[in-house]
């Protein structure tokens, strides 16, 4: 199918007059509002502390007159950038469903499951329209939202890209964790969000043994636990490499890059999103696991669906999924679409 907007009788031109995504990644929105990139406007809004949204952060502190985003983000944000962004006086948070007017806009955040403090970030035009921005998500546990205009992340936009197990995985991937411990120490690398999700989901599933992990992880682990999410027993990895004898098999958490030499008979467990053909690769001595904190592609068309826009913006900029994710929307629900930046 080769449709185009102009058979939907929807000009390029008057859709960036509501909202569009720049060159530079920022999601402009309405007149005011710019999420996760800077612009020349007067409210920059971050839906997650990822580094792909941070873009621009530094100028955005700068010059904006106000930077929004959850309060979990804001203490997210001083852990993992405590020395990239030392000047956070121009920080607002605002809460889900909470409102925030900029002259006759009104911004409001909602919840988005991935990383803790994640958000959808929802904006009422001075005519009434709503626009809105989906950040990074993954359902279930993303609630939709009824809009006029959906600016929809894109990472797992090509049809390909679902993974037939997604809802088994969680039982499987605590399986093969609790397998791997009766043999010596379980190493789990991921990044910000998807460690500690990983071990909620241990938790959940009754895995006890003691989490090790460095400072970083350690302080934001900690801002889980604050914010009602079970992460078990933590201890920074200073206390282990200190001499701490645990009674149990320990797990140790790491970022996905980190470049550490592993204890000789310990396993290595990457969690990643790119696997859509089996749960758990094996490469030897290491294994991936498919643990994604993104929908894949039939969730994708899925929340357009339930968010009943009369036309999507996919985010051509993060993602190469935009362009066939425009396609297959189009197709598949007849709602017109188009990848911005083109």
């Amino acid at each position: 199918m080769n449709s185009t907007l102009d058979e939907f009788g929807i000009k390029s031109k008057e859709l960036r007059k509501k909202a569009r995504i720049t060159d530079d990644g920022a999601i402009l929105m309405g007149q005011n509002f710019a999420c996760d990139g800077h612009a020349n406007r007067p409210i920059r809004v971050l839906t997650h502390v990822h580094s792909d949204h941070l873009n621009g952060m530094r100028e955005s502190l700068k010059n904006c007159e106000e930077v929004i985003m959850t309060p979990q983000t804001k203490a997210m944000l001083e852990i993992l950038y405590e020395d990239r962004f030392e000047n956070l006086d121009k920080v607002k948070t605002l809460d889900y469903g909470e409102k925030f007017h900029h002259g006759d806009e009104e911004l409001t955040l909602h919840k988005a499951h991935h990383i803790l403090g994640a958000s959808q970030a929802k904006v009422k035009t001075s005519t009434g329209e709503k626009l809105l921005f989906t950040g990074d998500f993954k359902k279930p546990g993303t609630p939709p939202q009824e809009c006029d205009l959906l600016l929809t992340e894109a990472t797992y936009g090509k049809p390909y890209q679902m993974r037939p197990f997604r809802t088994e995985i969680k039982d499987i991937f605590t399986r093969f964790v609790e397998e791997r411990l009766e043999n010596g120490p379980v190493n789990i690398l991921g990044y910000h969000g998807k460690l500690q999700e990983s071990l909620q989901i241990l938790r959940e599933k009754g895995v006890e043994n003691p989490a090790f992990m460095p400072e970083r992880i350690f302080e934001t682990a900690k801002v889980y636990e604050e914010n009602g999410r079970n992460v078990g027993e933590y201890h920074s990895l200073e206390r282990l490499n200190d001499g701490y004898e645990p009674d149990e098999t320990p797990i140790k958490l790491f970022h996905a890059r980190s470049k550490r030499d592993f204890d000789v008979g310990s396993v290595k467990i990457k969690l990643s999103g790119w696997e859509f053909v089996e749960p758990i690769k094996s490469l030897g001595d290491n294994y991936s696991v498919a643990l994604s904190d993104h929908s894949d592609f039939q969730q994708l068309i899925e929340h357009v669906k339930e968010c009943e826009p009369d036309f999507v913006i996919t985010d051509n900029h993060r993602s190469s999924g935009a362009g066939p994710l425009a396609r297959e929307i189009m197709e598949r629900t007849q709602i017109p679409a188009k990848k911005m930046p083109s």
